[in-house]
Formats: C-alpha cells, sequence, structure tokens
C-alpha cells in the first residue's frame, strides 16, 4: 500500500489507477483473511478445541494466497519487485527481491500445496481414500513405554 501510494505515475500516484487499486486491495483482503484463518487456528488449538479441518484451510489458503500476492506485487512493481537490497533506489529496500524469490520455495514446506489439499480433503470426508486423519494435540493421548 505504501508503494503504490508514494509512488509517482502519470501526473498522481500509481494508486490512482483503477487496475492497481484493485490488486492493491486483492492482496490487502488475502493477507487479512490469511491472518484470520492463522489466527482462529490458534485460539482453538490454545482453548484446546479439537482440530479437523481448520488448519489445514489455514495451511492451503496460507500456500495459495502467498503465491497469488506475490504476483499482485510482481504486475504492480514490475522490475523493481525484484531489484536486491544492493541497488540504488530500491523500493522498500529490496524486500520483496528477497520475497519474490522465497516464496515459492517455501510453499513446499512440509509438502507440496497438492498433498496439503489432499490432507484437507481427508480431513473433511472428500477424500477418494478413506484414511484416518492424524490427531491433533487435543485428541492425542500419551502413550506410556
Amino acid at each position: 500500500m505504501d508503494y503504490v501510494s508514494g509512488t509517482r505515475h502519470n501526473g498522481g500516484t500509481l494508486g490512482s489507477d483503477p487496475v492497481v487499486q484493485q490488486a492493491a486491495m486483492e492482496n490487502v483482503i488475502d493477507a487479512h483473511r490469511d491472518d484470520i484463518l492463522g489466527k482462529r487456528t490458534y485460539w482453538m488449538y490454545q482453548s484446546r478445541l479439537d482440530i479437523n479441518y481448520e488448519g489445514n484451510v489455514a495451511n492451503v489458503h496460507g500456500r495459495e494466497s502467498s503465491l497469488r500476492i506475490v504476483k499482485r506485487i510482481r504486475d504492480v512493481m514490475g522490475m523493481y519487485s525484484l531489484l536486491d537490497s544492493k541497488e540504488p533506489g530500491v523500493p522498500q529496500g529490496g524486500t520483496q527481491e528477497v520475497n519474490q524469490r522465497t516464496r515459492a520455495g517455501q510453499n513446499h514446506a512440509g509438502g507440496s500445496t497438492n498433498i496439503a489439499k489432499v490432507i484437507l480433503a481427508r480431513r473433511i470426508g472428500i477424500s477418494r481414500t478413506q484414511e484416518r486423519a492424524a490427531p491433533t494435540p487435543s485428541t492425542a493421548t500419551s502413550h506410556g513405554g
């Protein structure tokens, strides 16, 4: 938001372009939705509630929204989103370059997005397989040894 409101473009700001406004607001909405889903899961964990599918919804949404967000940033900032911190006049200190470079790889931490979708499908009961969902901390039992 700071970039689009502070960057001069065609006699105004970059944010005065309706297409840029739409992309910026879609990013804000995606980020807030991701935050709310994560907070819900954390609250459920802290409250010792059963977490059946909620964590997986947050996981899948976070993986997919992060890719949508960096694509929109690339669309709005163009090549400036790929400048590192050593370039003179780089916007936002080059943080977008790091974000662009690392986002796709981080989505594979703990398995691919497709695996996360399979796990989610199992948890909500629409999977083609009938495997039992992994226990959550509130439903796990201790096994004495």
